[in-house]
C-alpha cells in the first residue's frame, strides 16, 4: 500500500528503508529478512535494523518459518480507526477497535434538500460522536478517520466536483477533509468510494503485488479506480478513473453528469430497474435482479447480460489506454458472477483486447465490504501501519482465491 493513497492527509513521514520495507510487506505479505533485502535492495545489516526498530513500534511481528528463519509480519499497533461511507440517501459510520478486536456500526438517513438539518455534514460528526460512545471511547483517540464520498473529489479544492453535488447537494463547495477535521480533532481522510475499494482490493485482495490495477465498482452507481506504480492515479483535476461517464451510445439515456449514453446509465442499480419497468419482472434492487436471474427469470437474465456487454466495452476501452496487469469488477453487480461474465467476456471488445494484451487477468473482485475496509487500508498507510491479511473480526474477504473471468 503506498504512503500516498490518499491525497488529503498527509502521511506521516518516515525514512526511505523503512518506507521500501512496508511498502514490500503490504504488496508481498509476510518476508524473511533475506527476502526483503533482495526486494529493496538494502544491506542485510540495515534490514536488521530496519525490523528492529518497526519491532520496537509494534508494527511487525515475527513469525519462525524454520529453525534458522523468521518471517517479519505487518501489524497494526494501534488502537482505533473510524469510518464512513457517504452515499446519497444515508451515511454508514464504523468504528475499529483493534486493540480489542471489535467493530461497531452504524447507519444514519440523509436528507436531500439543503434546509434539511439531517442532511448536513454534521450528522456524520453526531454519528461518529454516538460510535465512540457506544464502544466506550474517547474520540480523541482515535488515530485517524478515513471518508468515503460517492463522488469524485476535486484535486484542487478538496469538494465535491461540481457537476456531482446534485446528489449531496449540503455537501456542496466544503472543503470535506478540513472541514471535518477541524469538527473532530483528529486526522481525516476523504476520497471517492470506488478509488477506496480499489485500494482494499490492490492492498488484500487479486490486484495485490502488481503495479498497474484496474477497478471497476458497480453498485448503486458506477466508478472506477486506477493505480499506476502502486499509487492511486488521480489525475491532475482528481477524477481519474471515472469511467462511469464514459460516453458508451449518444442515443443512450441522459446521466446525471449532463451526459448521455454514460456507462452509469446504463449499468448502474437505477439504470437495471428502469430497464424492468416495463416488464412483468421488476424489482426493487439490484439484489433483488440477481436472485430472481439465478432462479432463471428470463427479464432479470436478460438485463445482466445486457449490463455485461456494456461493461466489457468500458473495461476494454480503458484496458486499451493503460494496459493494466490485472482488472478487477466489484460491487453489488460483480455478485451476479456468471449471469454477468459470460456476456462481458463475449463483448467483441473484450476479445480483441484480451487477445492484444494476453498478460492482462480479468477478475471478479473478491474483497467484500471493500470501500469500508479500503477507508481502513488508507487510515493505515496514513499513520505508517498495515495488515497483511483481513481478521475475521474485521470481515474477511469473499474467497481465498479471486475468481478468473479470463
Amino acid at each position: 500500500m503506498s504512503a500516498d493513497a490518499t491525497p488529503e492527509a498527509k502521511p506521516a513521514s518516515r525514512g526511505g528503508s523503512v518506507e521500501k520495507v512496508l511498502t514490500i510487506l503490504r504488496m508481498q505479505g509476510p518476508c524473511s529478512q533475506a527476502v526483503l533485502a533482495r526486494q529493496t535492495g538494502l544491506s542485510k545489516g540495515t534490514i536488521n535494523n530496519v525490523v528492529k526498530k518497526l519491532l520496537s513500534e509494534s508494527i511487525v511481528s515475527l513469525q519462525q518459518k524454520n529453525r534458522k528463519e523468521s518471517l517479519v509480519i505487518l501489524g497494526v499497533g494501534l488502537g482505533y480507526v473510524a469510518t464512513a461511507e457517504i452515499h446519497s440517501e444515508k451515511i454508514k459510520a464504523t468504528l475499529f477497535d483493534f486493540s480489542s478486536e471489535r467493530r461497531f456500526d452504524v447507519s444514519v438517513a440523509l436528507g436531500f434538500s439543503t434546509a434539511d438539518s439531517s442532511s448536513s455534514p454534521g450528522v456524520l460528526v453526531q454519528a461518529l460522536q454516538r460510535l465512540c460512545q457506544e464502544a466506550g471511547v474517547d474520540f480523541k483517540e482515535v488515530s485517524c478517520v478515513s471518508l468515503a464520498i460517492q463522488a469524485p473529489i476535486d484535486r484542487a479544492t478538496g469538494s465535491i466536483v461540481n457537476w456531482a453535488t446534485s446528489r449531496l447537494p449540503a455537501w456542496k463547495d466544503i472543503r470535506l477533509a478540513e472541514w471535518f477535521a477541524d469538527q473532530l480533532g483528529v486526522p481525516v481522510i476523504v476520497d471517492n468510494d470506488a478509488n477506496l475499494a480499489a485500494l482494499s482490493e490492490w492492498t488484500w485482495g487479486c490486484g495485490r503485488g502488481v503495479e498497474d490495477f484496474f477497478y471497476l465498482f458497480c453498485s448503486e452507481g458506477v466508478g472506477g479506480a486506477i493505480i499506476l506504480g502502486g499509487k492511486i492515479y488521480r489525475g491532475g483535476t482528481g477524477v481519474a478513473g471515472e469511467v462511469g461517464h464514459m460516453v458508451l451510445g449518444d442515443s443512450g439515456p441522459v446521466c446525471f453528469c449532463g451526459g448521455r449514453g454514460c456507462l452509469h446509465s446504463l449499468v448502474s442499480e437505477r439504470a437495471i430497474l428502469a430497464a424492468l419497468d416495463g416488464s412483468e419482472s421488476p424489482q426493487d434492487s439490484l439484489i433483488g435482479v440477481i436472485e430472481a436471474a439465478r432462479h432463471g427469470d428470463a427479464a432479470c437474465r436478460r438485463v445482466l447480460f445486457e449490463a455485461g456487454r456494456s461493461l466489457g466495452r468500458a473495461v476494454a476501452n480503458t484496458a486499451r489506454v493503460i494496459a493494466p496487469s490485472v482488472i478487477a469488477i466489484g460491487g453489488t453487480l460483480s455478485t451476479a458472477d456468471e449471469l454477468l461474465t459470460d456476456s462481458l467476456k463475449s463483448a467483441p471488445e473484450i476479445l480483441n483486447v484480451l487477445s492484444i494484451s494476453s498478460a492482462t487477468k480479468l477478475h471478479l473482485a473478491v474483497v467484500s465490504d471493500a470501500v469500508t475496509l479500503g477507508c481502513v487500508a488508507a487510515a493505515l498507510s496514513h499513520l505508517t501501519r498495515g495488515i497483511n491479511a483481513i481478521p475475521g473480526w474485521m470481515r474477511p474477504v469473499s474467497s481465498d482465491e479471486p475468481i478468473v473471468i479470463a
